[in-house]
């Protein structure tokens, strides 16, 4: 009987913790995604950068239009320490990429990486982290202009 109360706690306590989500200020956990070329890219590999997540579905008309916005304008951060990085969870990467001619990583995200974030899976969904690995931004349905504020609060 004691053996399963025990697995009964371990499994609730599991299950309950999966998908729980992150607040402003939170460390982010190193998440590591494959990119176009199949490699791993990590959160870590872009250490003491601010790092601009940003989760799309490639057959959104709201990803797209953030993507028209965004990507024409992130060299205005050219030479900072700020790093982009489009996380695919729905569509094809190289389609996504060379749609939009986004000169940053594109790798493939994850519908649980999304409810770490936010109580719901959808698109587009900002996520800024500092470059001490804080979680300072997360925002479904963000436009450039609020993401890039909340970079420029970051890195003057």
């Amino acid at each position: 009987m004691k053996w399963k109360v025990a697995f009964a706690v371990l499994f609730v306590t599991s299950v309950c913790s999966y998908g729980a989500k992150l607040k402003v200020g939170d460390t982010v956990p190193n998440y590591c995604w494959k990119d176009i070329e199949t490699k791993t890219v990590c959160l870590d590999d872009f250490k003491n950068t601010v790092r601009v997540m940003l989760y799309n579905s490639t057959y959104c008309g709201w990803d797209n239009l953030l993507f028209q916005e965004l990507v024409p304008n992130v060299s205005e951060f050219a030479g900072k320490p700020v790093t982009f990085i489009s996380l695919t969870v729905g569509g094809k990467l190289e389609e996504w990429k060379e749609k939009h001619n986004i000169p940053f990583t594109v790798a493939r995200g994850t519908r649980q990486e999304m409810y770490d974030f936010t109580d719901q899976i959808a698109t587009p969904l900002s996520v800024i982290v500092d470059s001490e690995n804080k979680l300072t931004f997360a925002k479904l349905g963000s436009n450039k202009t609020a993401i890039f504020t909340e970079i420029h609060k970051l890195v003057p």
